[in-house]
């Protein structure tokens, strides 16, 4: 009863004769007081037919074999197998791009996409388009990727057509679960850097740019946001401190997000200051809120520093204009600037002043000489902008000193404007009256050909070393004579008077005792003192 060779089986019997069963390996236990055979270690897949037939071998106590072909005892019988300890879903788990699934043992049809339906928050359908499914038979795991899961959010997870190798199905009852939605890892920050004018924040994940749900909303439902604005641009996310512990405004600031990255456009910062950047309130794309760490600090690198971009000199004082502000205790201090007039001799600053002017970003040093229509070089150092940036190439800058005139001025009480006899100490590049006294202004020059003035601007004349000129200003005004060369100081001037009137004036650019006699004319016989013709 008991051997296995006296019994056959089969399963499924069809198509005939039938897919026979190995019963080698399985276990045989008889019970005679209810003459029932038990065997056990098979491997039938349920709903298939089976036929287990006695041989006749099998015998009764009393020496009987086993009837064969016999209709009414027959030595077989057939039937369909009872599934029996089907499979279940032992657990499942939601990320916010994965889900897996734990079976309680290897299953079929687990890797095919379609077996699975999905809602998120529960009641919401989530279409599975796009979503690929693979199956580790070894720990009975299904594991579908693509997802797109709110952290926080429920879901219901049922699943169809899913057999154990003996065929048993997922029950209706086992094929259903639940469970909430759990957070990957949260968004941070990655790095930072900072410019004089310029925060970037990098993240390692891209942000969510609609609004952040409040504390207390329902995961699943219409959240009750904290603010209408991109929280990626939203200024109250950021805070901002250099040096540490000094909060830097971000009011008027522009906030562009892109690629992971905010662009903070529009601070103020100073080179080389550290500085700090927090970020709060905002969630990548699974609403996973921003985690540590959540800062990034670092020096700041400064840009566009200062640079001198023009000057002037005249003979008593010497302007620098800068390209931007600077610190004004700095643009003042005389060991900041060396000066040479001409190029290759030092200028003595020894008892000069520095005035600095942040309206035209310019500093005049005045209490100096420097000589007349000679070339001169400026250099400055040490001066930094207002955000610590040190002064940069081009640091000096070149030129000629110009020669200026001082022409006094004023008006009388009948609104008569105050006349001034002044000169030019020098042969001009451009001698018309134009170039000197500019369009609006009134000047006279005695012509002693015709024994008359010629006004200017009726008439454009040409200014010459030696003449006198009138001039009309209602207040004193210094004059700057453009590009020429200087009478030399050590040389005689000669100038050829007209018949009649005329008028003179020092061609020199320091000033000439008016004595009669230093003052010598000639009419051909040789030169005589002014004082003989008084």
């Amino acid at each position: 009863m008991e051997t296995p060779a006296n019994w056959t089986l089969l399963s499924p019997t069809t198509p005939a004769p039938g897919t026979a069963i190995s019963l080698a390996t399985a276990t045989f236990t008889y019970t005679a007081g209810s003459r029932t055979l038990r065997i056990t270690g098979l491997s039938l897949r349920t709903g298939d037919t089976f036929r287990i037939t006695a041989k006749t071998a099998i015998i009764d106590n009393y020496g009987n074999a086993m009837v064969v072909n016999d209709t009414t005892y027959p030595n077989y019988r057939e039937g369909t197998v009872t599934g029996v300890n089907a499979p279940t879903i032992q657990s499942a788990t939601a990320t916010n791009s994965t889900l897996t699934v734990v079976f309680s043992e290897d299953v079929t049809g687990a890797d095919v996409v379609a077996n699975y339906s999905f809602e998120s928050p529960t009641g919401t359908p989530v279409a599975l388009t796009g979503v690929t499914v693979t199956y580790a038979a070894v720990t009975n795991t299904a594991t579908l990727s693509g997802l797109v899961l709110l952290t926080g959010d429920t879901f219901k997870l049922k699943v169809a057509n899913v057999t154990d190798a003996n065929n048993n199905a997922l029950s209706n009852t086992a094929n259903t679960i639940s469970g909430t939605v759990t957070g990957e890892a949260p968004p941070t920050v990655a790095s930072s850097t900072a410019t004089n004018e310029t925060v970037t924040v990098t993240f390692t994940k891209d942000l969510s740019r609609t609004t952040v749900p409040a504390a207390g909303s329902t995961p699943g439902t219409t959240p009750a946001a904290t603010s209408t604005t991109d929280p990626t641009q939203d200024p109250t996310n950021y805070k901002l401190e250099s040096p540490y512990g000094t909060t830097v405004s971000l009011a008027g600031a522009t906030f562009v997000y892109a690629n992971k990255v905010t662009t903070i456009v529009g601070v103020t910062l100073k080179t080389d200051e550290e500085y700090r950047i927090t970020v709060s309130n905002v969630t990548d794309s699974f609403q996973n809120k921003i985690g540590t760490p959540n800062s990034s600090v670092g020096k700041v690198t400064g840009v566009n520093p200062p640079t001198v971009v023009d000057s002037s000199a005249r003979t008593n004082r010497l302007t620098v204009q800068f390209s931007e502000s600077v610190l004004k205790t700095e643009a003042e201090t005389l060991a900041n600037y060396g000066a040479q007039s001409p190029i290759g001799t030092v200028v003595s600053l020894a008892g000069a002043a520095a005035s600095y002017d942040d309206l035209t970003k310019s500093v005049t040093l005045t209490g100096i000489n420097l000589p007349a229509g000679k070339s001169y070089q400026v250099t400055v150092s040490n001066v930094r902008d207002l955000v610590n940036n040190p002064v940069a190439d081009p640091r000096s800058d070149t030129g000629t000193v110009v020669v200026v005139i001082v022409a006094e001025g004023g008006t009388s009480a009948s609104g008569m404007r105050a006349r001034d006899l002044v000169s030019i100490p020098m042969n001009l590049a451009n001698p018309k009256a134009a170039a000197t006294f500019g369009g609006t202004e009134i000047a006279d020059r005695w012509d002693g050909a015709s024994q008359s003035y010629q006004r200017y601007p009726q008439v454009n004349f040409d200014l010459v070393p030696g003449e006198g000129y009138w001039t009309h200003y209602t207040q004193t005004r210094e004059i700057e004579l453009g590009a020429g060369t200087l009478v030399p100081a050590n040389e005689s001037f000669r100038r050829l008077l007209s018949a009649g009137y005329d008028t003179l004036g020092n061609p020199f650019l320091s000033a000439v005792p008016w004595r009669l006699d230093s003052i010598k004319y000639d009419t051909g016989s040789g030169p005589l003192p002014l004082s003989g013709l008084v």
